[in-house]
């Protein structure tokens, strides 16, 4: 799936804004937001799995290239029970990475691309993910 963001150039910033509004209400910085940005915009994910059935997410299982080691990759998975990425901001200090969030994005594009409603902010894997680690930190 690529995204592709070109075009108007208000367009392009409600598309970036909608997303910092909905992750800042996660306390995730914008940082982390245009990170996740840059790996779609770059076309660096690899979909291993795309599962969705009835309209519910199955599983999504998403590769990412490391940004500082090049014999390593990140493995995010969205399924019925959860959210999981194997990164250390995710793994080691339970924060809302940039993965998730790139994965959070492509989800909601996919469903808006199939006339589906999809909302981050009710997404249930996202909420279960806050409450077991804590919420966002970063």
């Amino acid at each position: 799936m690529y995204v592709k963001l070109g075009g108007c150039t208000s367009r392009r910033k409600s598309f970036i804004s909608k997303y910092y509004d909905v992750l800042a209400e996660f306390n995730v910085s914008r940082r982390v937001v245009n990170k996740a940005l840059k790996y779609l915009i770059d076309r660096k994910i690899t979909i291993s799995n795309f599962n969705i059935e009835q309209g519910n997410v199955k599983t999504v299982k998403l590769l990412f290239p490391s940004e500082t080691r090049e014999d390593l990759t990140h493995t995010l998975v969205i399924g019925e029970y959860g959210v999981k990425c194997d990164c250390e901001a995710s793994a080691l200090r339970g924060y809302i990475c940039s993965h998730i969030v790139a994965g959070l994005i492509i989800l909601d594009m996919f469903f808006k691309s199939v006339g589906r409603e999809f909302s981050i902010r009710s997404f249930p894997q996202l909420h279960k993910y806050i409450k077991e680690h804590g919420g966002n930190k970063s």
